[in-house]
């Protein structure tokens, strides 16, 4: 463990305490992954609305344990410990409300061309933008708890990935030709945020799942996915009164999904 992360320095970032998140925010010049440092450290996860926030990140997951790429300074690199005060089966459903909040955040940049892809991608233009990575806790006789993570990409060019996946990501530099700091973005994203999730946890979801569903660019949208070990191909056809994905298979049954992993055809 470095120095850096034993050490973390209170980042002071006004006008986000209008909310459940972001009162206490903790900057690292250097973390393998933010996500991860929450997890090690579990005495934090009792905060709520605590922000874990790194300059550089050389260690970052995406779902199913895949290597989040672009960990240079100047991009958002950041974790939320999100108390859910919701029904267990909502619980799933917010990575598609942080995933709303970045994209307002980012058309306040002037970025065109937003789209959001089930369950926890933000894209232009068909481009990888941003990846959100919620983990969830639930322990007899705790809060549950959520592990938000948010990999934004702020600076560079597609040139800055690797060849593999060069062609499929973008950044906000490149799309509007601006540089916007990291803690600028922040406290964007988490003011849209706590207004998002004071709404929904006071029952207001049907609303932000239609939203999700009209900016989304999964709808209609032909896949694959397991179900009991078996690989089964369907149509999107939006999202159920959880946030759950319904899917009309090749067969015509009706189906729904609220993690794992798809593939789209």
């Amino acid at each position: 463990m470095t120095q850096s992360e034993r050490n973390p320095v209170p980042l002071s970032i006004p006008g986000v305490k209008n909310g459940p998140l972001g009162g206490v925010v903790l900057y690292f010049d250097r973390l393998e992954s933010t996500n991860s440092w929450l997890k090690h450290h579990p005495d934090y996860l009792e905060q709520e609305g605590l922000v874990i926030f790194s300059a550089c990140q050389t260690k970052g997951r995406g779902r199913q344990g895949r290597v989040w790429q672009g960990g240079d300074p100047g991009n958002l690199f950041t974790s939320i410990v999100i108390h859910p005060k919701t029904e267990a089966r909502l619980i799933p459903s917010f990575s598609l409300l942080i995933g709303l909040a970045v994209r307002e955040a980012l058309l306040e940049c002037g970025l065109k061309g937003l789209s959001l892809k089930w369950p926890n991608d933000v894209l232009v233009k068909d481009r990888k933008i941003c990846g959100i990575l919620c983990e969830s806790r639930f322990e007899r006789e705790k809060t549950p708890v959520i592990i938000a993570g948010i990999g934004l990409n702020l600076v560079g060019s597609t040139q800055s990935f690797t060849p593999e996946i060069s062609g499929k990501v973008t950044t906000l530099q490149q799309e509007i030709n601006e540089v916007v700091k990291p803690k600028e973005m922040l406290f964007s994203i988490l003011g849209h945020l706590n207004r998002i999730i004071l709404d929904f946890q006071q029952g207001v979801s049907r609303k932000y799942f239609d939203l999700w569903e009209k900016n989304s660019s999964s709808i209609g949208r032909r896949i694959l996915f397991h179900e009991i070990g078996e690989k089964i191909n369907g149509k999107i056809l939006g999202l159920n009164e959880y946030g759950h994905l319904r899917v009309m298979t090749g067969e015509g049954k009706l189906m729904e999904i609220h993690g794992g992993e798809i593939e789209f055809l």
